[in-house]
Order: structure tokens, then C-alpha cells, then sequence
């Protein structure tokens, strides 16, 4: 029994000494609402799917968020050319205002949609 223990701790130390370092790992922004759009488009860079999807899938949340209250407010599509040029107007906003938040990027997408 003890052998089978140590190994497993063995294992569980080697296998987590690279999850240690986050040189070259992303884990995403912990409230993508409160980062600044220049820390967005590094994130962007460094992991294009990954930064679109978790972006992407916030801003589909908070329009999701206000179609409730205003019910001539849509949301956000899932996927198809509009998708596309959605995320990319909100590319271009945080290029052109790299000190802005993220949620000044999604604020200014949904005016630019009602």
C-alpha cells in the first residue's frame, strides 16, 4: 500500500511543476469586464481561440443580460459572418482605445446596435 502512495504523490509533483510556470500557459481573464482592452488584444495574441471564444462568449452574456430587461435589445449571434464582424468591431474599438475597459468595448457595441 505504501508504495502505491508514493508514487501517486510522485507523480502529482512531477505532472504539476509545469502547471506552476504561466510563461507560456493562459487560464483567461478572471473578469473579462474589468481588463484593460491593451491586456484583451495581448490575450488575443497569445491565444487567439481561446481569448475570442471566453470575449466573445462574455459580451453573448451581458447582451443575453439586456435583452431581458429591453425587449427591443437582441442578442448576440452564435456563429456566421455577423460573428465575425461583431468580434471585430470590438477588436477595432479596444485598438483604437487600448486604455478602455472591456466592458466600455461591449457598452459601446451594444449603442452602436439599438
Amino acid at each position: 500500500m505504501r508504495r502505491p502512495v508514493i508514487t501517486l504523490v510522485a507523480v502529482l509533483i512531477t505532472s504539476g511543476a509545469p502547471l506552476a510556470s504561466d510563461s507560456t500557459v493562459s487560464y483567461g481573464a478572471p473578469d473579462p469586464a474589468t481588463i484593460s482592452c491593451k491586456l484583451m488584444l495581448s490575450m488575443l495574441e497569445r491565444s487567439p481561440t481561446g481569448a475570442e471564444q471566453q470575449f466573445y462568449s462574455w459580451a453573448q452574456g451581458y447582451f443575453a443580460g439586456r435583452a431581458v430587461l429591453d425587449t427591443d435589445f437582441s442578442g448576440l449571434p452564435d456563429h456566421g459572418a455577423e460573428r465575425v464582424a461583431i468580434f471585430q468591431a470590438i477588436v477595432d474599438f479596444c485598438n483604437d482605445n487600448p486604455e478602455a475597459t472591456y466592458i466600455n468595448a461591449i457598452e459601446n457595441l451594444a449603442d452602436s446596435t439599438t
